[in-house]
């Protein structure tokens, strides 16, 4: 028998009780996902990271310092100059002119990610293929090369 885990986190004002029901709503969609069959997210997840496309994008591109994650769930850090690690956007700040620019190029090309402070989230919807995976990671390479422009 295959045992899976599943968590989730929030922080809210709700009374327990609803917030047991929520989860439990919430365990039961994942089970029904898992048992219908439609996607193996493991191995998409494996296909991603036998690639290990995120981490040779960061060595690719001088704009960044730092890409790390799990499974379908990475994060590429923008930076100016990656010897110091200064971001490519101010912390707690309004999104620097590069920051802007790069999440209106994503935009551009289809590619609908979280871009905050200096950080771009990749975490793609749960229904992508592998496919549609590398066509949004080489959307991403593309898009790094204007990041590229204001580094050091």
């Amino acid at each position: 028998m295959e045992s899976h885990v599943a968590a989730i986190g929030m922080r809210c004002e709700m009374p327990w009780d609803k917030l047991e029901g929520l989860a439990s709503q919430w365990l039961r969609f994942g089970r029904a996902i898992n048992l219908s069959g439609a996607k193996d997210l493991s191995a998409l997840a494996e296909h991603v990271a036998e690639g290990l496309e995120v981490v040779a994008l960061a060595e690719r591109h001088p704009s960044v310092g730092e890409a790390r994650g799990i499974g379908l769930f990475w994060l590429i850090e923008l930076v100016r100059d990656r010897a110091t690690r200064e971001p490519l956007s101010p912390f707690n700040a309004p999104p620097s002119p590069a920051m802007q620019q790069v999440a209106a190029a994503l935009r551009a090309r289809g590619l609908f990610a979280y871009v905050r402070w200096n950080w771009l989230f990749c975490a793609p919807p749960l229904t992508i293929t592998p496919e549609e995976m590398d066509e949004a990671l080489a959307i991403i390479d593309e898009v790094l090369e204007i990041a590229d422009d204001h580094t050091v």
